[in-house]
Protein backbone atom coordinates (compact mmCIF):
# COMPACT_ATOMS: atom_id res chain seq x y z
CA UNK A 1 0.00 0.00 0.00
CA UNK A 2 2.76 1.97 0.14
CA UNK A 3 3.63 2.58 -3.31
CA UNK A 4 0.08 3.91 -4.04
CA UNK A 5 -1.10 6.98 -4.34
CA UNK A 6 -4.26 8.37 -1.94
CA UNK A 7 -6.60 8.19 -4.34
CA UNK A 8 -5.73 4.62 -5.48
CA UNK A 9 -5.75 4.07 -1.60
CA UNK A 10 -8.82 5.35 -1.49
CA UNK A 11 -10.47 3.39 -4.46
CA UNK A 12 -9.82 -0.47 -3.05
CA UNK A 13 -10.75 0.76 0.66
CA UNK A 14 -14.39 1.78 -1.85
CA UNK A 15 -14.45 -1.14 -4.23
CA UNK A 16 -13.71 -3.64 -1.10
CA UNK A 17 -16.44 -1.82 1.04
CA UNK A 18 -19.08 -2.29 -1.89
CA UNK A 19 -18.16 -5.67 -2.72
CA UNK A 20 -18.74 -7.04 1.13
CA UNK A 21 -21.87 -5.02 0.95
CA UNK A 22 -23.35 -6.34 -2.07
CA UNK A 23 -23.46 -2.58 -3.78
CA UNK A 24 -24.90 -1.97 -6.92
CA UNK A 25 -23.26 0.02 -10.05
CA UNK A 26 -24.87 2.78 -9.16
CA UNK A 27 -24.32 2.65 -5.74
CA UNK A 28 -20.74 2.40 -6.46
CA UNK A 29 -20.72 5.78 -8.20
CA UNK A 30 -23.08 8.05 -5.53
CA UNK A 31 -21.04 6.87 -2.91
CA UNK A 32 -17.59 7.49 -4.75
CA UNK A 33 -19.28 11.03 -5.33
CA UNK A 34 -19.32 11.70 -1.49
CA UNK A 35 -16.03 10.53 -1.24
CA UNK A 36 -14.88 12.84 -3.96
CA UNK A 37 -17.01 15.30 -2.42
CA UNK A 38 -15.68 15.27 0.97
CA UNK A 39 -11.89 15.02 -0.22
CA UNK A 40 -10.86 16.96 -3.21
CA UNK A 41 -7.76 15.31 -3.55
CA UNK A 42 -9.16 12.23 -3.95
CA UNK A 43 -10.70 10.75 -7.21
CA UNK A 44 -12.06 7.19 -6.65
CA UNK A 45 -11.50 4.80 -10.08
CA UNK A 46 -14.52 3.60 -11.72
CA UNK A 47 -15.27 0.02 -10.65
CA UNK A 48 -13.16 -1.80 -13.68
CA UNK A 49 -10.11 0.17 -13.09
CA UNK A 50 -10.51 -0.38 -9.08
CA UNK A 51 -10.91 -4.20 -9.45
CA UNK A 52 -7.83 -4.45 -12.13
CA UNK A 53 -5.90 -2.43 -9.66
CA UNK A 54 -6.53 -4.75 -6.53
CA UNK A 55 -5.86 -7.86 -9.08
CA UNK A 56 -2.33 -6.38 -9.52
CA UNK A 57 -1.56 -5.32 -6.01
CA UNK A 58 -3.07 -8.84 -4.84
CA UNK A 59 -1.41 -10.45 -7.69
CA UNK A 60 -4.33 -12.33 -8.14
CA UNK A 61 -4.77 -14.45 -11.67
CA UNK A 62 -6.92 -15.52 -13.68
CA UNK A 63 -6.72 -18.52 -15.67
CA UNK A 64 -9.38 -19.90 -18.42
CA UNK A 65 -9.51 -23.58 -19.70
CA UNK A 66 -10.92 -25.11 -22.47
CA UNK A 67 -14.03 -27.45 -21.91
CA UNK A 68 -16.74 -29.43 -23.92
CA UNK A 69 -19.54 -27.18 -24.87
CA UNK A 70 -21.77 -29.44 -23.24
CA UNK A 71 -19.74 -29.55 -19.53
CA UNK A 72 -18.91 -32.82 -19.49
CA UNK A 73 -14.58 -32.72 -18.81
CA UNK A 74 -12.59 -29.90 -19.61
CA UNK A 75 -9.42 -30.17 -22.03
CA UNK A 76 -6.85 -30.22 -18.63
CA UNK A 77 -4.20 -32.36 -18.31
CA UNK A 78 -4.11 -35.68 -19.24
CA UNK A 79 -6.67 -34.33 -21.79
CA UNK A 80 -5.23 -30.77 -22.96
CA UNK A 81 -4.41 -32.98 -26.16
CA UNK A 82 -7.96 -33.84 -27.23
CA UNK A 83 -10.22 -32.16 -30.42
CA UNK A 84 -13.18 -33.77 -29.22
CA UNK A 85 -14.95 -34.74 -25.98
CA UNK A 86 -13.99 -38.41 -25.23
CA UNK A 87 -16.81 -38.33 -22.07
CA UNK A 88 -19.82 -41.16 -22.19
CA UNK A 89 -23.08 -39.29 -20.72
CA UNK A 90 -25.95 -41.21 -20.40
CA UNK A 91 -24.56 -44.67 -22.51
CA UNK A 92 -23.22 -42.42 -25.55
CA UNK A 93 -20.32 -40.74 -26.39
CA UNK A 94 -20.62 -36.87 -26.58
CA UNK A 95 -17.89 -35.65 -29.07
CA UNK A 96 -18.71 -32.51 -29.16
CA UNK A 97 -15.54 -30.39 -31.12
CA UNK A 98 -13.47 -28.04 -28.72
CA UNK A 99 -12.88 -25.50 -31.22
CA UNK A 100 -15.30 -23.60 -33.40
CA UNK A 101 -14.45 -22.79 -37.64
CA UNK A 102 -12.46 -20.17 -36.61
CA UNK A 103 -10.24 -22.55 -34.14
CA UNK A 104 -11.27 -20.70 -31.43
CA UNK A 105 -12.29 -22.79 -27.61
CA UNK A 106 -16.29 -23.15 -27.93
CA UNK A 107 -16.45 -22.85 -24.32
CA UNK A 108 -14.24 -21.95 -21.54
CA UNK A 109 -13.94 -22.24 -17.59
CA UNK A 110 -12.27 -19.95 -15.30
CA UNK A 111 -10.51 -20.67 -11.68
CA UNK A 112 -8.25 -18.89 -9.03
CA UNK A 113 -4.78 -19.50 -7.59
CA UNK A 114 -5.71 -19.59 -4.05
CA UNK A 115 -1.93 -18.74 -3.40
CA UNK A 116 -2.46 -14.71 -3.48
CA UNK A 117 -4.85 -14.57 -0.54
CA UNK A 118 -2.27 -17.36 1.58
CA UNK A 119 0.43 -14.57 0.44
CA UNK A 120 -2.06 -11.52 1.83
CA UNK A 121 -3.11 -13.16 5.01
CA UNK A 122 0.76 -13.67 6.31
CA UNK A 123 2.09 -10.31 4.58
CA UNK A 124 -0.79 -8.44 6.89
CA UNK A 125 0.18 -10.55 9.43
CA UNK A 126 -3.13 -12.41 10.19
CA UNK A 127 -1.91 -16.14 9.25
CA UNK A 128 -2.87 -18.52 11.51
CA UNK A 129 -1.76 -21.49 13.32
CA UNK A 130 -4.46 -22.73 15.05
CA UNK A 131 -3.98 -26.35 13.22
CA UNK A 132 -0.42 -26.62 14.72
CA UNK A 133 -1.89 -25.55 18.46
CA UNK A 134 -5.16 -27.35 18.44
CA UNK A 135 -3.36 -30.66 17.34
CA UNK A 136 0.00 -29.79 20.01
CA UNK A 137 -3.34 -30.04 22.64
CA UNK A 138 -4.78 -32.89 20.91
CA UNK A 139 -1.87 -35.00 21.35
CA UNK A 140 -1.42 -34.31 25.30
CA UNK A 141 -4.73 -36.91 25.39
CA UNK A 142 -4.36 -39.19 22.79
CA UNK A 143 -5.13 -42.46 23.13
CA UNK A 144 -5.91 -41.86 26.87
CA UNK A 145 -10.15 -41.61 27.98
CA UNK A 146 -9.72 -37.74 28.41
CA UNK A 147 -9.41 -37.12 24.57
CA UNK A 148 -11.89 -35.07 22.71
CA UNK A 149 -12.86 -35.32 19.33
CA UNK A 150 -14.09 -31.39 18.11
CA UNK A 151 -11.99 -31.01 15.13
CA UNK A 152 -9.58 -32.12 12.54
CA UNK A 153 -6.50 -31.91 14.24
CA UNK A 154 -7.71 -33.89 17.34
CA UNK A 155 -8.26 -37.20 14.70
CA UNK A 156 -6.17 -39.88 13.68
CA UNK A 157 -5.66 -38.78 10.42
CA UNK A 158 -3.77 -35.67 11.42
CA UNK A 159 -1.52 -37.42 14.09
CA UNK A 160 -0.33 -39.49 11.55
CA UNK A 161 0.62 -36.78 9.18
CA UNK A 162 2.51 -35.08 12.09
CA UNK A 163 4.53 -38.32 12.79
CA UNK A 164 4.95 -38.48 9.36
CA UNK A 165 6.95 -35.15 8.82
CA UNK A 166 4.28 -32.84 7.55
CA UNK A 167 3.36 -30.07 9.52
CA UNK A 168 6.77 -29.80 10.73
CA UNK A 169 5.79 -25.85 10.47
CA UNK A 170 3.23 -24.19 12.59
CA UNK A 171 2.05 -21.95 9.87
CA UNK A 172 1.59 -24.94 7.23
CA UNK A 173 -2.23 -25.37 6.17
CA UNK A 174 -4.23 -28.33 5.50
CA UNK A 175 -7.29 -27.81 2.86
CA UNK A 176 -10.59 -29.09 2.08
CA UNK A 177 -12.35 -29.33 -1.14
CA UNK A 178 -16.01 -29.14 -1.56
CA UNK A 179 -18.26 -29.39 -4.40
CA UNK A 180 -21.77 -29.50 -5.32
CA UNK A 181 -24.25 -28.42 -8.19
CA UNK A 182 -25.92 -24.81 -7.45
CA UNK A 183 -28.53 -22.30 -9.73
CA UNK A 184 -27.58 -19.39 -9.40
CA UNK A 185 -30.63 -17.68 -10.37
CA UNK A 186 -34.12 -18.88 -11.22
CA UNK A 187 -33.52 -20.33 -14.72
CA UNK A 188 -32.08 -23.54 -15.83
CA UNK A 189 -28.85 -21.90 -17.92
CA UNK A 190 -27.50 -20.33 -14.42
CA UNK A 191 -26.44 -23.99 -13.11
CA UNK A 192 -23.01 -24.93 -12.46
CA UNK A 193 -20.92 -26.87 -9.80
CA UNK A 194 -19.16 -24.73 -7.23
CA UNK A 195 -15.49 -26.08 -5.96
CA UNK A 196 -14.61 -24.36 -2.72
CA UNK A 197 -11.49 -24.97 -0.59
CA UNK A 198 -11.34 -24.53 3.00
CA UNK A 199 -8.99 -24.05 5.44
CA UNK A 200 -8.24 -26.21 8.57
CA UNK A 201 -6.39 -24.07 9.70
CA UNK A 202 -9.15 -21.01 10.23
CA UNK A 203 -11.52 -22.11 13.64
CA UNK A 204 -14.52 -24.33 12.66
CA UNK A 205 -16.57 -21.25 13.89
CA UNK A 206 -15.16 -18.95 11.69
CA UNK A 207 -13.81 -21.43 8.25
CA UNK A 208 -17.21 -22.01 6.65
CA UNK A 209 -18.22 -18.37 7.12
CA UNK A 210 -18.02 -15.87 3.50
CA UNK A 211 -14.66 -13.90 5.26
CA UNK A 212 -13.23 -17.11 4.92
CA UNK A 213 -14.95 -18.93 2.00
CA UNK A 214 -12.78 -19.37 -1.30
CA UNK A 215 -14.49 -20.20 -4.63
CA UNK A 216 -11.34 -22.02 -6.46
CA UNK A 217 -13.16 -22.20 -10.01
CA UNK A 218 -17.08 -22.87 -10.64
CA UNK A 219 -17.65 -25.12 -13.72
CA UNK A 220 -20.70 -23.32 -15.53
CA UNK A 221 -23.56 -25.40 -16.70
CA UNK A 222 -26.60 -26.67 -17.79
CA UNK A 223 -25.38 -30.51 -17.38
CA UNK A 224 -23.33 -31.42 -14.57
CA UNK A 225 -19.94 -32.47 -15.43
CA UNK A 226 -18.73 -36.12 -16.22
CA UNK A 227 -15.47 -36.15 -15.52
CA UNK A 228 -15.07 -34.11 -12.58
CA UNK A 229 -11.52 -35.10 -11.92
CA UNK A 230 -10.47 -32.89 -15.64
CA UNK A 231 -11.94 -29.61 -13.81
CA UNK A 232 -10.40 -30.30 -10.50
CA UNK A 233 -6.97 -30.54 -12.36
CA UNK A 234 -5.99 -27.22 -12.12
CA UNK A 235 -7.02 -26.61 -8.91
CA UNK A 236 -5.23 -29.96 -7.36
CA UNK A 237 -2.06 -29.49 -9.55
CA UNK A 238 -1.76 -26.18 -7.30
CA UNK A 239 -2.10 -28.22 -4.57
CA UNK A 240 0.51 -30.45 -5.18
CA UNK A 241 3.07 -27.51 -5.70
CA UNK A 242 2.21 -26.53 -2.05
CA UNK A 243 2.94 -29.54 -0.96
CA UNK A 244 6.56 -28.91 -2.07
CA UNK A 245 5.97 -25.50 -0.81
CA UNK A 246 6.12 -21.22 -1.54
CA UNK A 247 8.00 -19.28 -0.01
CA UNK A 248 5.88 -16.40 2.16
CA UNK A 249 6.62 -13.45 3.73
CA UNK A 250 5.28 -13.44 7.35
CA UNK A 251 4.77 -10.06 8.05
CA UNK A 252 3.95 -10.85 11.73
CA UNK A 253 7.63 -12.53 12.39
CA UNK A 254 9.54 -9.85 9.82
CA UNK A 255 10.77 -13.38 7.76
CA UNK A 256 10.69 -15.55 5.14
CA UNK A 257 9.44 -18.84 5.30
CA UNK A 258 8.44 -22.18 3.22
CA UNK A 259 4.67 -22.50 2.99
CA UNK A 260 3.30 -25.56 2.50
CA UNK A 261 -0.28 -27.14 2.16
CA UNK A 262 -1.83 -30.41 2.06
CA UNK A 263 -5.76 -31.59 0.31
CA UNK A 264 -6.63 -33.92 3.37
CA UNK A 265 -10.42 -34.61 2.39
CA UNK A 266 -12.63 -33.61 0.14
CA UNK A 267 -16.28 -33.10 0.62
CA UNK A 268 -19.80 -33.71 -1.24
CA UNK A 269 -23.46 -34.89 -1.47
CA UNK A 270 -23.57 -38.74 -2.27
CA UNK A 271 -23.91 -37.77 -6.28
CA UNK A 272 -21.34 -35.61 -5.79
CA UNK A 273 -18.79 -37.55 -4.10
CA UNK A 274 -19.41 -40.78 -6.53
CA UNK A 275 -18.13 -38.52 -9.16
CA UNK A 276 -14.81 -37.67 -7.40
CA UNK A 277 -14.02 -41.03 -6.12
CA UNK A 278 -15.60 -42.93 -8.85
CA UNK A 279 -17.05 -45.45 -6.23
CA UNK A 280 -20.83 -45.95 -5.66
CA UNK A 281 -23.75 -43.25 -5.65
CA UNK A 282 -27.16 -43.40 -6.04
CA UNK A 283 -26.77 -45.72 -9.42
CA UNK A 284 -23.72 -47.26 -8.44
CA UNK A 285 -23.48 -50.80 -9.38
CA UNK A 286 -21.75 -51.79 -5.54
CA UNK A 287 -23.69 -51.14 -2.41
CA UNK A 288 -20.84 -49.42 -0.97
CA UNK A 289 -17.49 -48.41 -0.73
CA UNK A 290 -16.55 -51.72 1.72
CA UNK A 291 -18.96 -54.25 -0.44
CA UNK A 292 -18.49 -55.61 -3.35
CA UNK A 293 -21.77 -56.93 -3.76
CA UNK A 294 -23.13 -56.15 -7.40
CA UNK A 295 -26.48 -54.24 -7.75
CA UNK A 296 -29.70 -56.30 -8.90
CA UNK A 297 -31.88 -54.75 -11.65
CA UNK A 298 -35.77 -55.79 -11.23
CA UNK A 299 -36.25 -55.01 -14.60
CA UNK A 300 -34.21 -53.91 -18.56
CA UNK A 301 -33.36 -50.07 -18.35
CA UNK A 302 -33.85 -49.24 -14.62
CA UNK A 303 -31.34 -47.13 -13.60
CA UNK A 304 -31.71 -47.51 -9.80
CA UNK A 305 -30.30 -51.03 -8.47
CA UNK A 306 -31.21 -52.77 -4.86
CA UNK A 307 -29.31 -55.53 -2.87
CA UNK A 308 -31.77 -58.16 -1.84
CA UNK A 309 -29.40 -61.48 -0.96
CA UNK A 310 -31.16 -63.55 -3.74
CA UNK A 311 -30.79 -62.50 -7.34
CA UNK A 312 -33.83 -61.84 -8.76
CA UNK A 313 -33.08 -62.44 -13.11
CA UNK A 314 -34.93 -59.33 -14.31
CA UNK A 315 -32.13 -57.83 -16.43
CA UNK A 316 -30.33 -60.86 -17.26
CA UNK A 317 -27.50 -58.94 -19.07
CA UNK A 318 -26.68 -56.71 -15.29
CA UNK A 319 -27.11 -59.80 -13.16
CA UNK A 320 -24.42 -61.93 -15.18
CA UNK A 321 -21.75 -60.79 -12.16
CA UNK A 322 -23.89 -61.87 -9.15
CA UNK A 323 -24.11 -65.23 -7.71
CA UNK A 324 -27.68 -66.96 -7.28
CA UNK A 325 -27.48 -66.27 -3.75
CA UNK A 326 -24.94 -64.10 -1.22
CA UNK A 327 -24.12 -65.52 2.47
CA UNK A 328 -24.79 -63.07 4.94
CA UNK A 329 -21.86 -64.19 6.82
CA UNK A 330 -19.39 -63.84 4.34
CA UNK A 331 -20.52 -60.96 2.21
CA UNK A 332 -17.45 -59.67 -0.22
CA UNK A 333 -16.44 -57.01 1.63
CA UNK A 334 -12.98 -55.36 1.10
Amino acid sequence: MQRLNPSEIASLRHIRTCIRTNATQEQYRAFAKNIEAQNPDITILGRKAAIALAKRVTRLREHTWDMCPESCMAFVGPQANLQRCNSIRQGRRCGAARFDSKGKPRRKYTTLSILPRVRAKFASGSGSTYLHDQAEWSAQTWGTDHHHFADWPDGACHQHLREKGLFDDPRHDAFVLSTDGAQFVSKRKSNGWIVMLSSLNELHTKRFKRPETFVSCVVPGPNNPVNVDSFLWPVVQELARAAHGYWIWDGAREEWFVWRAWLVATAADQQGSSKINHMTGPTGYCGCRNCHMVANYAYEGQSVGYFPLKTVKGDKARSRDRPQQYDPYDLPLL
